[in-house]
């Protein structure tokens, strides 16, 4: 407690004192004021969201308490069921079984250190090494059981592939997949996400918010935690907005271009957006007992594939635009929870 105290204050007290160009602290006060106010819930949000700074077209009132969303989802996301998602090759078994776009395995290796192919047919090293030989192109190599991009290499032929099968949590090989040339553009070499939410209630499937995820240096992964940074995405057009957003000591940092390529991100046109919207509410139909989810989608030049789903998704990618997520449809249900105890599903 004492350990997770400290990383917040040097992560969010102590950039405050040290930012330049807070707003008045009456103003500040007053929005402190208000927020908790609405949500019921301390102001939270304020600090992470660094929305003490001059940033006259942020939406202030918008942004909610991660907490309050954290109590949604641990709320009404069956607990029994959450591994449908947090195993990384039930939720592609899952899904592909309802004929949705999936990354199946080259291989996996399970915990014990057993090997089973695609087929979930055991096998041994040397028929894993031919399955590698066979595919003849680099491969994405995950956890199984794994968060935020950790633990995560791309393997290319040539290389080493005993690291591979020293993994001792439990791994999957996949393939890497192609990513869209439109998205590409903007930073080639890593596989560029959607973050987008999806929401089942009274019947319907409705999503709250979406970013595009971009790599950044040489990381393998678009995550934060690797240097990762998120676009705001306009719901119903599909169209990035002006800039990107990056988790920084002292509050989310601003880009209007690519530092990697110079790209720049107004208006760009996220493919097979209308498509990508229909498959992530399909697959949330396919998982009626996680109401809540936030998936991972790949745009490749065939069209999307799902990467993941989490169902404790946090709220920070979302809200890292000019608008938080606390008017959208998830926003709504969370604070109507807190005041209820209900949910329309």
């Amino acid at each position: 407690m004492v350990a997770q105290a400290l990383k917040k204050i040097d992560h969010y007290i102590v950039p405050y004192f040290k930012v330049s160009g807070k707003k008045s602290p009456f103003a500040q006060a007053k929005e402190m004021w208000s927020l908790y106010r609405k949500y019921e819930s301390l102001p939270t949000q304020y600090m992470v969201s660094s929305l003490y700074q001059n940033e006259a077209t942020r939406d202030v009132m918008s942004f909610m308490p991660s907490s309050l969303l954290r109590n949604f989802q641990e709320r009404v996301n069956d607990p029994a069921a959450r591994d449908l998602v947090f195993d990384k090759h039930l939720f592609r078994v899952t899904l592909e079984a309802h004929g949705l776009p999936v990354i199946r395995e080259l291989f996996r290796i399970l915990q014990c250190g057993e090997i089973r192919d695609a087929e979930d047919r055991a096998i041994d090293k040397n028929a894993a090494r031919n399955i590698l030989a066979a595919h003849n192109a680099p491969v994405f190599v995950k956890p199984t059981f794994g968060t935020r991009g950790k633990g995560a290499f791309i393997s290319a032929p040539g290389d080493d592939v005993d690291e591979i099968f020293q993994s001792t949590s439990g791994v999957l090989v996949q393939p890497v997949l192609q990513q869209h040339p439109t998205i590409a553009a903007i930073k080639p070499g890593v596989i560029n996400s959607v973050r987008i939410d999806t929401l089942l209630t009274d019947g319907r499937c409705v999503n709250s918010a979406a970013v595009q995820k971009l790599g950044q240096g040489d990381a393998p992964v678009d995550n934060g935690g690797h240097g990762g940074l998120v676009v705001q995405i306009d719901l119903e057009t599909g169209r990035l907005t002006r800039l990107a957003k990056q988790k920084a000591r002292f509050g989310p940092e601003a880009f209007s271009v690519h530092p990697d390529t110079g790209a720049s991100f107004a208006g760009t046109q996220i493919p097979f957006w209308s498509e990508l919207r229909t498959i992530v509410c399909r697959a949330a139909f396919a998982l009626p007992e996680l109401p809540t989810l936030g998936w991972d989608v790949a745009v490749t030049p065939d069209g999307p594939v799902l990467i993941e789903a989490n169902s404790l998704w946090h709220i920070d990618n979302l809200q890292y635009g000019d608008t938080g997520i606390g008017d959208t449809p998830v926003g709504k249900a969370a604070l109507h929870m807190k005041r209820t105890g209900q949910f329309r599903r």
